[in-house]
């Protein structure tokens, strides 16, 4: 170890040299978690560096000096092979950020410029890992939810309602509920889905606001004061019942397939990017 404390594991870590790290760790060389060297390896997009570190019991769930653990970073980052290998020995699929309370969920959604492709392969590997829908960070409301509509991001948005998230969770303090964000923003099939999903119109009081003829808001207001048919009123509430375990359940029943996609809300058009 040198004055500084860095031991040469964490050099040939840092110098991603691959080969020497397989020879320290093989001569016995021990893993210093406080240097964070399985971040590292996640941040570099270092699949066969992280891949060693996890064999010489790097702490998987460790948070750095930021609160990370190495699952939120890959999740940052946009990295689902990362994820798969972290999540395969141990990673938390709900485990937050020290500080901010975002999960890997919110951090998936969160990233920028990611393709909806490679956000359903991370959220797929999260959730079948128990990943849960509702939850929220330090801010109260801020559900996976909340935050794919604060940053418009529809598409994720429909994958969560689908997947059974819970539609009439509260929102950060002074901000609008998840139809009303979607109403402002004139997204009508978004809007379908919600309520589709069970969203409780009676309690919206903005849509007794005055609002502009022919605007998503003013047909919002009309659709209030219309009952759902008895086939809406029966999915919202065989939906409620099975919650965010709506697709485990019903990809092992009998029920056809075409009842499925009912209950699934997969006969509601698709909402683009």
């Amino acid at each position: 170890m040198s004055s500084t404390g860095y031991t040469p594991l964490c050099e040939a870590v840092w110098h991603k040299d691959l080969k020497l790290v397989q020879m320290l760790l093989t001569a016995g060389a021990k893993v210093t978690q406080s240097h964070y060297l399985l971040h590292y390896a996640v941040l570099h997009r270092h699949f066969q560096l992280a891949e060693l570190l996890l064999g010489a019991r790097c702490i998987v769930n460790l948070r750095d000096d930021n609160g990370d653990t190495p699952l939120i970073i890959a999740a940052r980052t946009c990295q689902p092979s990362l994820m798969k290998l972290l999540l395969k020995h141990g990673a938390n699929a709900n485990y937050p950020n020290g500080l901010t309370g975002t999960t890997p969920l919110h951090e998936a959604i969160a990233t920028p410029d990611s393709l909806f492709s490679d956000f359903w392969v991370m959220f797929s590997l999260l959730r079948s890992h128990g990943a849960k829908l509702d939850i929220e960070t330090v801010t109260a409301g801020d559900t996976p939810l909340y935050r794919a509509l604060l940053m418009e991001k529809n598409k994720v948005a429909a994958l969560l309602i689908r997947q059974g998230c819970n539609v009439n969770h509260h929102t950060p303090a002074a901000t609008p509920d998840y139809l009303h964000m979607t109403a402002l923003r004139g997204h009508a099939p978004l809007a379908t889905l919600l309520i589709l999903a069970g969203f409780k119109l009676w309690q919206a009081q903005w849509l007794m606001e005055t609002s502009t003829p022919g605007s998503l808001q003013s047909r919002l207001a009309v659709v209030r004061s219309q009952p759902l048919t008895l086939a809406d009123l029966c999915r919202i509430y065989i939906r409620q019942r099975l919650g965010d375990r709506i697709q485990v359940t019903l990809e092992t029943s009998p029920l056809p397939p075409r009842v499925i996609r009912f209950l699934m809300l997969e006969d509601v058009a698709e909402v683009d990017l």
